[in-house]
């Protein structure tokens, strides 16, 4: 946790503290922080994004800051202040995301104090707890609020304002991840080896070998997947029919087919994270529908009014539970509401999107809903 960041985020949201105070929200802040329950932190973004979180998640949030820090706002603007909180939190929770993935582990033994700050200066201060390490969990949870705030933020559904360092942590997490959900490592060689050593014996094999046995396999699974992933779109890409709708591609009208393709991508996908290939497969298939090329650009209400109401259910199938304004297409789409939210909208249903824009972020929506 960078202590220099946290006093600085304090000062720029005009909550300027002291070196006490900073002392006791960073201890909260690692209580915060070591939590890793996947609704937890959609709670927190819901927060910071000031729609509706589960009432346990945002008093526990609370409590922890209060109970660490006696200064912490009880009723007076306390709305302002949990918000700002929020954000500091998802910041560095994303953070952990990034230091794990760049291998850094960070440092206990030093805390800055606004005081030091301002002379450009790091103190030392006795006592001071260790930061929540992190881990490869953190990955999932950094990009899970990634994902959350950049659905969120769509053709400028919820505009986010924050002095605090979130959008620059979210464009420096998406700079340094790369899902290895598709990568396999091979261990022909160990089993080789293994083969080799027992050709003619009778006796067991040992725990090194068991264990070697157990990579192989979960690789040979791992592998299979990729493989019944990449078959079956190319088939479903081949055979150009849609199981949502019933039909072939070209008898489908484009507004309709943009929605379809992205919810029979997301099904044929054997992985939570993004078909590298996606937005071209998507492309792809829009290309071999019905009038292609001549409707490339359409309005996110005719969209949903093309399809019946048996597709609309299709495509949110399994997921309307969760579905809200972090999904933004998918809610509107749920609701039969206007896209648009707030009394001084930036975007209307009206407005006019690229079809492959629209298909590729109700797909990212639906991903987002199955990986929390």
């Amino acid at each position: 946790m960078n202590r220099r960041e946290i006093a600085e985020w304090h000062n720029a949201a005009k909550f300027p503290i002291n070196d006490e105070v900073l002392a006791n929200r960073c201890k909260a802040l690692n209580a915060i922080l070591s939590e890793n329950d996947y609704s937890y932190w959609i709670d927190i973004v819901k927060l910071f994004l000031g729609l509706e979180p589960n009432p346990k998640t945002e008093s526990s949030f609370v409590k922890e800051l209060q109970d660490n820090d006696e200064t912490f706002p009880r009723i007076k603007k306390l709305e302002k202040q949990v918000v700002v909180q929020a954000a500091i939190a998802l910041s560095c929770k994303i953070q952990m995301g990034i230091d794990f993935l760049s291998g850094i582990k960070p440092s206990p033994a030093k805390v800055v104090t606004p005081v030091a700050v301002a002379n450009g200066e790091e103190s030392e201060e006795e006592g001071v707890e260790e930061d929540a390490q992190p881990s490869e969990e953190d990955i999932e949870i950094a990009r899970l609020i990634c994902s959350a705030i950049e659905n969120a933020s769509f053709q400028k559904h919820i505009k986010i304002e924050t002095k605090i360092g979130l959008i620059e942590k979210i464009r420096e997490f998406r700079s340094k991840f790369k899902s290895t959900d598709r990568d396999v490592e091979d261990h022909d060689d160990l089993l080789s080896e293994i083969e080799t050593r027992h050709s003619g014996e009778d006796g067991a094999l040992n725990t090194a070998d068991l264990l070697n046995f157990t990579k192989a396999l979960r690789s040979q699974i791992r592998t299979n997947d990729i493989l019944s992933e990449e078959l079956n779109i190319l088939w479903w890409l081949f055979g150009e029919y849609s199981e949502v709708a019933n039909d072939y591609f070209g008898n489908i009208h484009p507004n309709a087919l943009a929605l379809i393709i992205a919810r029979e991508i997301h099904d044929l996908s054997s992985f939570n994270t993004e078909i590298p290939a996606a937005r071209h497969l998507i492309r792809k298939a829009l290309s071999t529908g019905r009038n292609s090329g001549e409707n490339a650009v359409a309005t996110i209400k005719t969209c949903f009014d093309a399809l019946s109401i048996e597709q609309k259910k299709k495509i949110i199938e399994n997921y309307e539970a969760d579905i809200c304004e972090l999904t933004p297409c998918l809610n509107a789409l749920k609701s039969g509401k206007d896209f648009t939210r707030g009394k001084d909208p930036k975007t209307k249903a009206e407005d006019n999107i690229s079809l492959d824009t629209l298909a590729m972020q109700v797909y990212r929506e639906l991903n987002f809903l199955s990986a929390i």
